[in-house]
Formats: C-alpha cells, structure tokens, sequence
C-alpha cells in the first residue's frame, strides 16, 4: 500500500511511541531499534521470503531477532558496521508491537520522495541534535543539483552522504528528464555508520538504482573504490578542526608543509573531493562562507587554484542551518578539476555569484513566502552557460589563474570603494582578554563588555561584573581617546560590528582606566594617518561597510579577528564634515548622558 510522506512518518512516530511506552526508551533508543527493524523488514521485503507461521508473542519476536541476525551477517553495508553482532534491545512485546504497526505497509513498495520526506519529517531538530544528524535541507539540495543539472548517468558520488539527500535528487533530477531509471547508480559514504544506514534506507530498495555505499572517512581513510567521478555534491562536517598528527598532512597541498597549526576539515574536504575528481570533473561543496573570506586561508584557497577553477558561487543567509543548530553563514562553491596540472588561463575571468536572502523559510525552520533558491539555481546555470549575469546571478570579475585566491578581497573592494587597506592607517587592532569570574571585583579596572557598546557611544554604567582585579596583563589593553570598539565575538554573526563606538575619554567615576573583553575588538589609528578617528567611525558605522565586514567572519561562534579586519578596503574619503561632526555631537551626548545617569543613581539612592 502506498503511503504519503505524513502517513509514513506518522506511523514512525507511533512506533517510537510504542517502544517508549513499553520498555522506557529514550528518544535516541528508540530511534536506534526502529533503525533495526526498518532494516530487517527492507531486507525481508527485497529477498521476497516468507514468515513461517508462528503464534504467541515469545515465538513472533524470536522468528524476528533470528531474521535480524540472519539478515545482518549477510549485509555489506552500514549496518553491519553499526550492529555488528548486536540485536535488537527490545523486550518481546515491544518487538511484535513493532512489528504489527509495520505489517499493513511495504516499504520497498513507498517512492523515493515517500521514504525521505518521511524521515525528514520524523526527525526533529532536537532529535537530530541528539543523535548527531545534520539534514542538508532539501530546498538547499535541490537547488544546487539543478544549478548543475548532471547529464544521466553521470558517476555522481558525496563522500559524505548522511542520508543520501544529494544522491536522491540527483535521481530525482534524472527522472525529470523523462529517462527509464534500469541501470543507474549513485555511489555514497560516510564516516558514520548510522547515516550509511539511513542512506541505505532510503536508496536501496529502488527498482533500476543500485546504491554503492561505503564506510569511509573521507579525509584519513583510503581512496574511495571510483576510478573516474564525473560529479560531487556535498556539505561535509562544518567546524571541526584536524590534529595535523592525525593525517598525512603532507598529501594536502592546502595544508603548509611543516606546519603544526591545526587544519580546517572543510579545506581539505574540498582538496580531497577534487583529487577524486576525472579532468573536467564537477564539484559543488557547501562550506562556511569564512573559506572564501578569510585571510588565514589565502594560502589554501590559491592552492585549491591549482587544482580547479571556481565557475560559480551560492551565497547562503544565516537561517539556512540554523534549524539544524548550526550558527554559520555558508556559501556553496562550484568547482571543474583542471583538465591538466596547474592550469592556466590569460587574463582575467568572470565568475557568476547569486546572494540569497530568502531560503524559503526562516531560522526556526517555519515556511517563508518569497524564497528564492529556486530562481537562483536557474539563473546560476543560465550565467554559467551564457558567460554573463542572468537574473540574480551578477558577474564577478577576478584573476583567472587565482580566482578563489582572490575572491574575498574583489568582493570587498566591489562594496567598498578604494585600493587602500585598514591597515595601511591603524596602528594597534587587537580583541581584549576576559577576565576569569574570580577575577571581578567591586572596585578595579572598568572592563568595557558588548553590552557597554551602544552604536551611540559607550554607556559607561557599571554592572555586574564590570571590574577586574588590576592586572599588568590588562596594561596593553587600555583604551585611550580616539580607540574604537567594536563587537568581535558572538554566537549568531548579525551581531559582529553591529555596534561601533569611540572612546572620547574614561570617566573618573569608573577610575579614569578601561581594558576591555575578548568579544570586543579595539582599532586605533596611526599618529600619522591623516584620518579623523571620527571619520573612521563613519565609515565602520555605514552598512555597506558592515556587510563587508559580515563576510570576513568565521567560526561556526561567529569572530572577527583582527587580521582580517585589516584586509577591509578603505576609500580615500570615509565620511563627509557634516557626518563627522554629527558623530562628535553624539558622542559628547552620550558623554553628558552618562554623568546625568550617575548623578540620577547617586539621587535615588538617598530617596
């Protein structure tokens, strides 16, 4: 019987339910035991065998945990590795309660979009955080094997595949092309067997598809058993940082020979993914956005140049995994492998690039009118194969021989006029140190925190924990007139730069002396700049600067260092007189506003 997607995951949630009820299992438990079951009921479904008669509770679960073990033993995927030679955790009655729920539904018989929509829908996000889950959504996949649009029976592969969501529209996108499906196959793994299970789940039992699948840590284990890929589609791990230890570093030319400094998986997932690549071979990775953006990786990025040539870039907004739990902007990198080593081309190239600010839903996950992936795909592929902007696809121009290189430098100078860098005029950029709790003392040195910043000028009131013990370390860090603080550090990256203030002077009533947190970021400006540090605050205020500052973060906890910001381009007039001096009004408001809200406080404590 053919079920919907809300049916069929509906009838998961009672089966969980059921499990729970009657042998207490935790969420997680009882996802995994379902696991169990939905892969001894494929698996008896694909062999076409037959249950013997059996009567009696004790009899029905034994037939099943025999099946299970039978059934296991002759796998080769996941979830032998997952299992091994453990079976199910169930007690009798909840094994057959199981077993009834599922006897009026055939799971081989259910479609593809049946099946994932099904586990998507059945998975919540606190689910999913629990077991370590992470969904690429669907509109985000979609979107980026239609940008692409892989000719059928093209060798397609994600090296880590989760639940096969790439490698499912991938054949989703081949059926619309209106081919028969007898001979395709799609080739997957990951580095965690519960997800090969999961991708199992949902491609194995497909009539003409044969999915390859395989256990594999893409960046320490072997190369995958495909002599030629003509595409990968992936969104590896985000975050994780490599012991160079753990790894033959010296195979990753994104990593510097000799180094000791820890590696970003994401580079070397992208290196990886295009050494397995043929000539000519397609990648589409989705990465944090701070791959493209920051200056701690331009040695990586020019060596990802000699290896392939950037030909489109999906520029995602904040929501866009934040119903995962995850808190980072991304972009989606579109990469050929060079037909030859080191390949060059004369002059300059254009790269199309689309800025999504609607996904179709917001940061909780709920439906939002207006979204535009759908459209970007189009207009992506239509850019690439005209060679010219289409719709939300603008032309970016950037050196040919190292177009990734210097992507995030031409972005900034596109949104920000002028050929100079911040450094070329500060003298000092550094974040501060956070006091330890036992450090903070009624009476000390003034820690100005982000909650001091108003974007308006400093609110000088101390609150809890506004002092710190004095230290000759905070001594590199107090704040003199003409500093300017900015928020460096935060959990959701809208907030990086968000308010930007300068120091006109520390008030005696705080001691005359400020240091500074290490979510705050403190600038000061060269004797011999030229610049009115006023006229800096304009210019670090206006919004085109900020979204240019936005791109410079990374982290999956959003940062700004100091070294990056350096790399912003400046013009060389910031700000007109009368913005300026706007801003010395303000801030001498701000200044006056604070003595009056210390003499108010001094009032209302002899009332």
């Amino acid at each position: 019987m053919a079920e919907s997607s809300t049916s069929l995951a509906a009838l998961y949630r009672d089966a969980s339910n059921a499990m729970r009820n009657a042998d207490g299992l935790q969420p997680q438990d009882a996802f995994e035991e379902l696991l169990k079951y939905l892969f001894l009921k494929q698996a008896i479904e694909s062999a076409g065998a037959r249950a013997r008669a059996t009567s009696g509770v004790a009899g029905v679960a034994q037939q099943l945990r025999a099946a299970f073990v039978d059934h296991l033993q002759g796998s080769k995927g996941g979830a032998k590795d997952l299992w091994n030679d453990v079976g199910f955790r169930l007690s009798d009655v909840a094994l057959v309660r199981l077993h009834e729920l599922f006897s009026r539904v055939s799971l081989t018989a259910q479609s593809l979009d049946v099946r994932a929509a099904a586990l998507r829908e059945f998975l919540g996000a606190d689910l999913r955080r629990g077991l370590g889950i992470f969904l690429t959504p669907d509109a985000v996949v979609r979107a980026v094997v239609e940008a692409v649009a892989p000719p059928v029976g093209a060798t397609v592969y994600d090296p880590a595949c989760g639940a096969g969501t790439f490698l499912i529209e991938t054949l989703r996108h081949w059926r619309s092309l209106g081919e028969a499906d007898d001979s395709w196959a799609v080739h997957g793994s990951d580095v965690n067997a519960r997800m090969l299970v999961l991708a199992e789940l949902n491609l194995h039992h497909l009539p003409g598809v044969v999915f390859h699948g395989r256990l594999l840590d893409a960046i320490r284990g072997p190369e995958p058993p495909l002599d030629q890929l003509d595409y990968i589609f992936t969104n590896p791990p985000f975050g994780v940082y490599v012991d160079p230890h753990s790894v033959a570093a010296g195979d990753f030319s994104t990593h510097r020979h000799g180094s000791t400094a820890r590696i970003q998986s994401e580079v070397l997932f992208i290196e990886r993914c295009l050494r397995w690549l043929k000539p000519g071979g397609v990648l589409a990775i989705v990465v944090p956005r701070s791959v493209l953006t920051n200056h701690g990786l331009a040695d990586a990025r020019a060596a990802i140049d000699d290896l392939a040539s950037l030909f489109g870039v999906l520029n995602l907004p904040p929501e866009t995994f934040a119903s995962t739990g995850a808190q980072v902007t991304t972009s989606v990198l579109f990469l050929r492998r060079h037909a030859a080593s080191h390949e060059t081309r004369g002059g300059d190239t254009e790269v199309p690039v689309v800025e999504i600010t609607n996904v179709g839903y917001d940061s909780a996950g709920r439906a939002r009118a207006g979204g535009q992936l759908e459209g970007a795909a189009r207009d992506l592929r239509q850019a690439v194969r005209l060679g010219r902007g289409a719709g939300m696809a603008r032309m970016v121009r950037l050196p040919s021989g190292s177009p990734l290189a210097a992507f995030g430098r031409s972005t900034g100078q596109r949104a920000v006029a002028g050929t100079r860098r911040l450094a070329s005029i500060i003298a000092l950029a550094d974040t501060g140190r956070t006091p330890a709790r036992a450090a903070y003392v009624d009476d000390g040195i003034f820690m100005v925190k982000v909650g001091n910043l108003s974007g308006q000028g400093i609110d000088w009131c101390p609150r809890e924990r506004n002092f710190a013990k004095p230290s000759a370390s905070y001594d590199r860090l107090l704040l003199a007139p003409g500093d300017l603080v900015l928020t460096s550090s935060a959990h959701v990256r809208k907030y990086i730069a968000q308010k930007v203030d300068i120091i006109q002077s520390v008030p005696d009533f705080v001691g005359g002396r400020a240091a500074f947190v290490g979510e705050v970021l403190r600038l000061r400006l060269r004797a011999d700049a030229g610049v009115d540090p006023y006229e800096l605050l304009a210019f670090l205020r206006s919004p085109r600067t900020r979204a240019v500052i936005q791109e410079m973060i990374s982290g999956q906890t959003a940062h700004l260092r100091p070294s990056d910001l350096l790399e912003l381009p400046i013009p060389e007039i910031m700000a007109n007189d009368e913005l300026v001096d706007i801003l010395r009004q303000e801030t001498e408001l701000a200044r006056k506003l604070n003595l009056l809200s210390r003499r108010q406080r001094e009032l209302l404590v002899s009332v």
